[in-house]
């Protein structure tokens, strides 16, 4: 039985972390509620983790909610830095209030 996730984590450095300790550690998940793994076997294929970009990263942003969407960035970048779409169109960038 083959079974996908998407993970998003806070940071590129985050993702390749995760990226690097399962291309280190074969672990395969025992049952539906395992937290911490056991020896793959040939009925239980180790968890295998994978960076997307271009094309299928963008696929993934565009079936996320523009309000998830925006506090990801925030969470990245900061509040003030994150670029949103002015009413014409340009990207501008969201001041705090104060």
């Amino acid at each position: 039985m083959f079974t996908q996730c998407h993970v998003r984590v806070t940071s590129p450095s985050e993702a390749s972390a995760l990226v690097s300790f399962f291309s280190e550690n074969a672990i395969a998940q025992r049952d539906a509620l395992d937290q911490e793994g056991g020896e793959p076997t040939t009925l239980r294929l180790p968890i295998t983790i994978e960076l997307i970009h271009g094309k299928r990263e963008e696929l993934y942003w565009e079936k996320v909610p523009e309000k998830t969407r925006q506090a990801a960035l925030e969470r990245l970048y900061g509040s003030a830095a994150v670029a949103h779409e002015n009413d014409d169109g340009r990207k501008g960038k969201r001041r705090k209030k104060g």
